[in-house]
């Protein structure tokens, strides 16, 4: 998130700390199924990848790569992915952005 420093670099300040307020950007990963998965298999798969995060080794690896990872639940990386499809979604369209 803009709002926290990160721990790969603590001393560079927040966009909001930079006077930029209202700014997110922070990029992030989530793992995804297609739709009509089971939900019981979605709640195992996530429960397996928070057990993984939670790994010592894993974390360290992440931090020394300059991830900070965070656990969610599959309602959480729905709903963000929904706030930021909205949010985008926009932006993509005034400026005929296309991936490559």
């Amino acid at each position: 998130m803009t709002g926290t420093r990160t721990a790969a670099l603590p001393e560079v300040p927040t966009l909001i700390e930079a006077g930029l307020s209202g700014v997110d950007v922070a990029g992030w990963h989530g793992i995804v199924a297609p739709k009509g998965t089971d939900p019981a298999l979605v709640t195992r798969i996530n429960q397996a990848v928070v057990q993984v995060l939670q790994l010592a080794e894993v974390r360290e690896r992440l931090t020394a790569l300059g991830i900070e990872a965070v656990e969610g639940s599959p309602e959480a990386l729905a709903a963000k992915m929904r706030a930021d499809t909205a949010r985008w979604a926009p932006v993509i369209q005034r400026t005929g952005m296309q991936a490559d």
